[in-house]
């Protein structure tokens, strides 16, 4: 493929360092895997969190593993298609609205965001709903960026 397409950003960022986390990553190539491995980039599977017992231990875990300065890239499949739908890849077994809005609400306490980016919102004819949901993301975070 290209190698600078859209669906590689953060195999050029890689480029640079490997200060890179991934929360809630639910498919990937073998070429992918091989990558994050080679790589050594922490990722933290969906199906590993979901499972967790307590929805506080793995927010604690991700937060913990992160550095004060964060960058902040929420791919809108990362959600559950349930909440996106209108997503350029919708696999099930993602994230809802309310741990999101937890993780996020915990990340600015506890972390200094320095930017973040919203992508792949792939918005459908006559369904709103999505871009709203997202819309209302992105003012929720801005609120608890600067809320301080």
């Amino acid at each position: 493929g290209n190698r600078f397409s859209h669906a590689c950003v953060f195999a050029r960022v890689a480029d640079f360092t490997t200060d890179i986390i991934q929360l809630g990553i639910r498919a990937q190539s073998k070429e992918e895997a091989e990558f994050i491995k080679d790589k050594k980039i922490k990722t933290f599977y969906a199906y590993e969190l979901k499972t967790r017992r307590y929805l506080q231990d793995w927010i604690v875990e991700v937060i913990d593993s992160l550095s004060r300065n964060v960058y902040l890239s929420l791919d809108c499949d990362f959600f559950d298609p349930w909440v996106i739908p209108a997503t350029g890849t919708p696999v099930p077994g993602g994230f809802g609205w309310d741990e999101t809005v937890e993780f996020f609400r915990q990340l600015t306490t506890k972390r200094r965001i320095i930017g973040f980016d919203v992508t792949e919102l792939a918005p459908l004819d006559g369904l709103v709903y999505p871009n709203f949901a997202v819309a209302s993301l992105v003012y929720k975070l801005l609120n608890f960026i600067f809320r301080k």
